[in-house]
């Protein structure tokens, strides 16, 4: 499958068309509810949730049926500001990256999802991706830090050396699949790589 949306200043047009890779038709009705364009659109890692999250500051679930996706969930007010990005860390968490200074986690319980834990930044977070324990924040002026979840409240492991960071804002993160490796990319035009040791 794959998941698309565009820029959008209203409702009518803030929206996701999940499309099948192998008949290149819609998959189900538009997923809608955000009134701004959605900044990510992610499939939780067993497909059976997708995930958005929008410049409207909130986030919305979408759980699978035989027709396609259907609203399952959301979060009209998940950060004070726009949230620019979202990853999974399983099936049942997710975190997601706001431009109000903040990274949340959330997580599932009993059926209601909430904000378990809060890591608080000192400028807005632009980017984030998580592999097993591990969560990498890119920031707005190049940084890029990573959290680990495990052990209660997030803590820093690690992070970028101001010497080999971006020079501006990151715009993407991605684990490597197999092992702690991770990229960045940012509105620099660059792509880093780094071996993550912690």
């Amino acid at each position: 499958m794959v998941a698309t949306a565009s820029r959008a200043s209203s409702a009518e047009h803030a929206v996701v068309r999940i499309v099948s890779s192998s008949t290149w038709g819609l998959l189900g009705a538009p997923l809608g509810g955000h009134s701004l364009t959605v900044t990510r659109i992610a499939f939780s890692p067993d497909d059976s949730l997708v995930l958005t999250v929008s410049r409207d500051r909130g986030w919305r679930l979408f759980s699978r049926t035989e027709q396609g996706y259907v609203p399952h969930a959301a979060e009209e007010r998940a950060h004070a500001r726009m949230v620019l990005d979202c990853a999974w860390a399983s099936s049942d968490t997710f975190v997601t990256a706001s431009r109000d200074k903040s990274v949340k986690v959330w997580t599932s319980s009993q059926g209601k999802w909430e904000a378990k834990a809060t890591i608080k930044l000192d400028e807005a977070a632009t980017a984030v991706a998580v592999h097993e324990d591990l969560v990498a924040v890119g920031t707005e002026s190049g940084a890029v830090t990573i959290y680990s979840l495990s052990a209660g409240e997030p803590h820093v492991v690690a992070a970028v050396p101001s010497a080999e960071r971006h020079a501006t804002a990151i715009t993407r993160l991605a684990w490597r699949p197999h092992g702690r490796v991770l990229a960045s990319a940012g509105e620099d035009r660059a792509v880093r790589v780094f071996e993550v040791c912690v």
